[in-house]
């Protein structure tokens, strides 16, 4: 007899009311750079430290390359807010910028792909 017990999943509420466990980079960008996270994220937090560059911040490439589907960071701005993402975009031309999410331990593989195709029309 099998026990089919549950297995720790997206919809997982107390993965996300409990502590996060901290992913943090401090990094220059010159073009796009794409962060995968090992597991799914709680939380995540990004400030552009560039003296004169914006930072472009996006969920999908395409999002970040090609439309209009990022947020824009001027120098000194930050980022903050609680989302369940396994990828995140960043772009730019020589910034700065320091990136802290907080992981859950839900395995990134259990997430929904966000793309403008799977009907999440405002990520890419």
């Amino acid at each position: 007899m099998p026990l089919n017990n549950p297995k720790v999943g997206v919809n997982w509420v107390s993965e996300y009311q409990v502590s996060a466990i901290p992913w943090v980079t401090s990094s220059v960008v010159t073009g796009m750079v794409q962060h995968k996270f090992p597991k799914v994220t709680r939380f995540v937090t990004i400030r552009n430290l560039s003296g004169s560059e914006d930072l472009l911040v996006g969920f999908t490439e395409l999002g970040v390359a090609s439309s209009s589907n990022y947020i824009v960071l001027q120098p000194g701005d930050s980022f903050s807010e609680e989302l369940r993402i396994r990828t995140l975009y960043v772009s730019g031309t020589s910034n700065r910028y320091n990136l802290i999410v907080g992981l859950t331990m839900i395995n990134s593989g259990e997430m929904i792909n966000l793309t403008g195709s799977n009907e999440f029309q405002g990520v890419g």
